[in-house]
């Protein structure tokens, strides 16, 4: 069978690519960086929250620095990725903060170099993400990693 752009085949395979791309992208199986359909905005507003000098800023001016005001853009990012730019923002610092952990550094240390000038706050948020306070998470990724 021939596949004809008029008949419509062409629309639906790309629509059963890109439902396949969210879902594979929401169930961990492919990674935010991997997708194969990331609009320009995502990469956009993933360049400006990977930025150390925008770690500090709150998000309505990450969201003015992408070009939109914060409530749009969170509309825009929920339908691209699922996730609003609250959600992307605490993604970027959670893996950093976990490098950061692995290698050795102070909690302090690493509350400051994920954008966070209280380190009890940043102990609280970590906590809240992973149900473990940032030495705790150290000492067990350290375990895991050993054995």
């Amino acid at each position: 069978m021939q596949l004809r752009e008029d008949s419509g085949q062409v629309r639906r395979a790309g629509v059963v690519l890109l439902v396949l791309d969210i879902l594979l992208r929401n169930i961990g199986w492919l990674a935010p960086s991997q997708s194969m359909l990331t609009p320009p905005i995502v990469k956009r507003v993933r360049s400006i929250l990977e930025d150390p000098a925008a770690q500090h800023l709150p998000l309505s001016e990450i969201a003015q620095r992408a070009g939109y005001q914060r409530d749009h853009l969170n509309r825009l990012l929920k339908q691209a990725v699922g996730s609003s730019l609250g959600h992307l923002r605490d993604q970027i610092r959670m893996k950093k903060a976990r490098h950061l952990l692995s290698q050795s550094l102070r909690v302090q240390e690493v509350a400051e170099r994920v954008g966070f000038s209280d380190q009890n706050y940043f102990a609280r948020w970590f906590r809240q993400q992973t149900g473990l306070r940032p030495t705790q998470w150290r000492v067990q990724g350290m375990a895991t990693t050993e054995s």
